[in-house]
């Protein structure tokens, strides 16, 4: 019970709220199949905040599966812009 009156459980739901407030907006302004990849990146963020928060090492790996993630999203959203230049050939 004393966790729901700490700072960080507001922080925590404020946040909650934040991001649910801004994938509405993004849903209403952007396809589906363009969005959704986006949440994605999310790993990544954790990662950067595990590691400069808390100095959790990062391994290469972890490095490498992070641009993989970037990469992805990046040909996700630019994909349906090439499949409408090439359908309007």
């Amino acid at each position: 019970m004393q966790a729901a009156h700490s700072p960080w459980a507001v922080v925590l739901l404020m946040s909650e709220l934040l991001s649910f407030v801004l994938w509405l907006n993004v849903l209403t302004n952007v396809p589906l199949s363009k969005a959704f990849p986006i949440t994605a990146v999310a790993y990544i963020a954790i990662e950067l905040m595990s590691w400069t928060l808390f100095k959790e090492p990062v391994m290469p790996l972890q490095i490498i599966g992070s641009a993989l993630i970037l990469a992805g999203v990046w040909f996700v959203s630019i994909a349906s812009e090439h499949d409408q230049i090439e359908s309007n050939i």
